[in-house]
């Protein structure tokens, strides 16, 4: 059996309608679990989930949910990150079952290779010059020499994405707001927003307003597609991006062979790259998007060679 793990049973995003699909057209066992009810008990992994029998629509919710003993799956699949509150006991329950049982995706390396933190062990030259630091002066030196974009390290979606400089006025509080650094520690505890320090990534905004995502998986890029700004300076698809058909993708998987490789000696066998300008922007691990919408826009199903390469990587 087929376990992929999410974080809402009741709006069931393209992944996971996409790859059940699929699997259930192989006629594999499919159960959806709740990433956050994972238990340890009697010396026992137990998640809370549901058998899909049927296939699945985008937004479907999944029911009746019941506990599952996690030793009937033959493979695994975190699909999303746990809730906060939970995140680093839910990784480390999942990195101990993962010495058991194959995971698409090694969990050590989801959690660490996600943070855009790791961005900074790629070659220079293949990503957009940046600075990460939890201290405000660092970013508002950075943000000083050119336009830039801001954003949190382990976030998603475009949330908390701004724009620095370009005559903002505002970037001391977008800093405060994500790295902290303000003044009112004498007003207010030092849990408020924008008083309690936290890192931040300030990266170059790349002039081009063109974004592509690359889908890997197994070590070699399968699939492209494009998103082009045009309201504002963030490229998501979610947040106003526009979907564009990239159909000869030869040149991409030539450039980005060498971090496919890479990504498979981390034990990372499903990878988003978002590129622009040649620069590598960040890494999506946790559930990126992409083969849904080329599915949906080009009519081209990459859903069974995605999980061909995975099932041979990982068994």
């Amino acid at each position: 059996m087929i376990f992929l793990l999410a974080n809402n049973l009741q709006k069931l995003d393209d992944n996971k309608v996409g790859f059940s699909n699929h699997l259930l057209e192989i006629e594999e066992k499919v159960f959806i679990g709740d990433i956050n009810t994972i238990v340890f008990r009697n010396n026992e992994y137990f998640i809370q989930g549901t058998d899909i029998k049927e296939p699945l629509r985008l937004g479907s919710a999944v029911s009746p949910v019941v506990e599952t003993n996690m030793r009937k799956a033959r493979i695994i699949w975190p699909l999303n990150q746990p809730a906060e509150c939970f995140k680093l006991d839910v990784w480390s329950m999942l990195y101990a079952i993962y010495q058991e049982t194959p995971m698409v995706n090694d969990p050590s390396s989801m959690l660490l290779v996600n943070n855009k933190a790791f961005l900074s062990a790629m070659p220079s030259k293949t990503r957009p010059k940046g600075v990460i630091s939890s201290f405000k002066k660092d970013h508002q030196n950075f943000a000083r020499t050119q336009t830039s974009i801001i954003k949190p390290l382990n976030d998603g979606c475009g949330n908390g994405v701004f724009q620095l400089g370009a005559g903002n006025t505002n970037d001391t509080a977008i800093i405060q707001y994500l790295c902290g650094g303000g003044s009112g520690d004498s007003i207010h505890s030092s849990a408020v927003k924008g008083l309690d320090r936290q890192y931040a990534y300030t990266q170059e905004q790349i002039a081009d307003s063109v974004e592509y995502r690359l889908i890997i998986a197994a070590g070699e890029v399968i699939g492209v597609h494009g998103r082009s700004r045009t309201k504002e300076h963030r490229g998501n698809i979610s947040q106003s991006g526009i979907f564009f058909a990239v159909h000869d993708i030869a040149g991409f998987k030539d450039e980005w062979a060498w971090l496919a490789k890479k990504l498979t000696s981390l034990r990372l066998n499903y990878c988003g790259l978002d590129i622009i300008g040649g620069k590598l922007l960040e890494f999506n691990l946790v559930d990126p998007g992409g083969l849904f919408d080329i599915q949906q826009e080009q009519g081209l199903d990459l859903f069974p060679e995605a999980w061909e390469r995975i099932r041979a990587a990982v068994s």
